[in-house]
């Protein structure tokens, strides 16, 4: 149950008050009650000294004056000091609320962004976004190792004479250029698939 605030009323004065009009009271062995009213209302204990001094019947008002005290008045004396000045809505006597609130796909400033878009700059305002990042362009002529970079082979000196026994080979030149070549390949193709998923989760532009 929805425990709502008791409704306000006004006297010509502008003294507010807060109050209900009993439905049913339920006395016990030692004078004291419990109140209870219609709507989402809380029930009211009653002390005996209240029951007594008051001498309440279903029908009339139980209130709280302007200064917290709890007081009571017949239906027919409170109606005519007192207007009620705000009537709370029973959520149950609502017609026409939808059984369920789908959430809004919001498009705008004020609305949630779907969780599965990427946010624009212009969306997202610019807080969020890196600075654009270029990718490289693969000119080195190497063939990606994939997830390796493999190692460059050591140069073999030549041995057709004394003159020459220092120099390298042409085939081990050429095997470790290639090596190079391939490694930068390599490099290349992660750079450019690190940067795809940084742009896909939109980090950067």
């Amino acid at each position: 149950m929805i425990n709502q605030p008791w409704p306000t009323y006004s006297d010509a004065s502008g003294a507010f008050v807060l109050g209900l009009p009993i439905k049913t009271l339920n006395q016990a062995v030692d004078g004291s009650a419990e109140a209870t009213f219609d709507g989402p209302y809380q029930t009211q204990y009653l002390s005996a000294l209240f029951m007594s001094t008051f001498k309440p019947v279903v029908g009339g008002y139980i209130f709280q004056s302007q200064y917290g005290e709890l007081l009571y008045m017949s239906k027919t004396a409170f109606e005519a000091q007192y207007t009620a000045t705000s009537t709370p809505i029973a959520w149950g006597s609502v017609t026409g609320k939808p059984t369920t609130f789908a959430p809004i796909i919001g498009t705008s400033a004020t609305t949630a962004m779907a969780g599965n878009k990427v946010p624009t700059a212009t969306e997202r305002g610019g807080v969020l976004l890196q600075t654009a990042i270029v990718s490289l362009t693969d000119s080195s002529g190497g063939t990606s190792g994939g997830n390796t970079v493999a190692a460059i082979p050591a140069v073999v000196a030549a041995a057709t004479s004394a003159d020459t026994a220092t120099l390298p080979t042409k085939t081990s030149v050429d095997a470790t250029v290639t090596a190079i070549k391939n490694d930068v390949a390599t490099l290349a193709a992660k750079y450019n698939a690190l940067l795809a998923a940084v742009k896909a989760a939109g980090i950067t532009a």
